[in-house]
């Protein structure tokens, strides 16, 4: 497991939960703008609430066949809802984006962040690059 982050601080939450709970995570602090992961090195890339399309062929490519996108961000909505404009994406664009790999879940909701008691809207989506073993 890989973990990657630009703030420091984040890794260093990441690290103490991940011991806590037994996991063993190689901590990796990079600007995300800038981060190349390898190709073909990961069975499953999880991105959450960052958003830079110039990366996001990029986390494809470091799929291994068969392998595993998990994305989560801020949608656009006309309705009044928590996060910059500029962080969301478009209704749709995701499927459109990652049109070459195989979409197994894909949503776009309003729903409640509790932690920060507000409302966001999200585009959820999971993907394979391949069959996904099916």
């Amino acid at each position: 497991v890989v973990g990657v982050d630009g703030s420091a601080e984040a890794l260093r939450q990441g690290e103490e939960r991940a011991r806590a709970q037994g996991f063993d995570v190689d901590w990796t602090e990079a600007n995300l703008d800038d981060y190349v992961p390898p190709d073909g090195s990961f069975a499953v890339v999880v991105n959450c609430f960052y958003l830079n399309r110039e990366l996001l062929p990029r986390l494809v490519r470091s799929l291994r066949d068969d392998g595993y996108l998990i994305m989560e961000q801020h949608l656009r909505t006309p309705l009044p809802v928590s996060g910059s404009p500029s962080w969301r994406v478009e209704p749709n664009e995701f499927l459109k984006t990652f049109d070459g790999l195989r979409i197994l879940h894909y949503e776009e909701l309003l729903t409640r962040d509790v932690d920060r008691d507000r409302d966001i809207a999200v585009v959820r989506m999971v993907a394979c690059k391949g069959t996904g073993g099916f």
